[in-house]
């Protein structure tokens, strides 16, 4: 979504940890059918909006190994990683073309 023009702000402000609604707006942006994806959102859907992958408490059993999902992460990178490579070179060229001689140390804006 990000290199499709929406702000991190937005992303943050309007979805939030609601991971299933995030997917559903990526797929309407153009986001391409990945074998499985839909699956891991589902799985990962409660978890993520209860923060317990971020704060594991005893959800930990119920989280799915992240080997579980090697096969659709390696899909997913191949299907949008050279997207979002060559947005993220553009955004920093346009950025360093903007504030020329100025050096950057990149940080979170959250």
């Amino acid at each position: 979504m990000a290199a499709q023009g929406v702000p991190k702000s937005e992303l943050r402000k309007r979805w939030g940890h609601r991971l299933a609604a995030l997917y559903g707006e990526a797929r309407r942006l153009g986001l391409p059918e990945i074998e499985k994806l839909d699956l891991v959102v589902a799985q990962l859907a409660d978890l993520n909006e209860e923060q317990s992958l971020r704060y594991p408490a005893y959800f930990v059993r119920a989280a799915p190994r992240p080997e579980d999902y090697a096969e659709v992460v390696e899909k997913m990178l191949s299907n949008v990683g050279p997207e979002i490579s060559l947005n993220a070179w553009l955004a920093a060229a346009r950025l360093r073309a903007a504030h020329p001689g100025v050096g950057f140390i990149w940080e979170d804006d959250a």
